[in-house]
């Protein structure tokens, strides 16, 4: 296995019931730029779509440039109000919510 996807019901307070989450995307190292990624977010927008989903949102570290790509490059957007900063491990993170409606 090379990398895999979980998604469900978007966990963000007020969401709908038509919305969608990606919790975590992985793609082993050696795979990268390799196009399982995009195979793996191509597969997973049908499956969302065949659930009834209409729109989809993921939460990414800011300082994640090559996830910020990838997600640009699948078409979602950043939503600039909802950034979230937290300490974890005694460093300072901040998540921002990217966001698309599913075609």
């Amino acid at each position: 296995m090379v990398g895999w996807v979980a998604f469900g019901l978007c966990r963000d307070e007020g969401s709908t019931p038509d919305s969608a989450e990606v919790w975590a995307i992985y793609v082993a190292p050696r795979s990268w730029s390799s196009g399982v990624g995009r195979m793996l977010w191509h597969r997973s927008q049908a499956r969302m779509l065949e659930q009834g989903f209409k729109t989809v949102s993921a939460w990414v570290f800011t300082q994640n440039a090559r996830a910020i790509k990838f997600y640009r490059a699948a078409g979602f957007a950043p939503d600039l109000s909802s950034v979230k900063e937290f300490e974890l491990g005694g460093r300072q993170l901040r998540e921002i919510r990217y966001a698309q409606a599913l075609e």
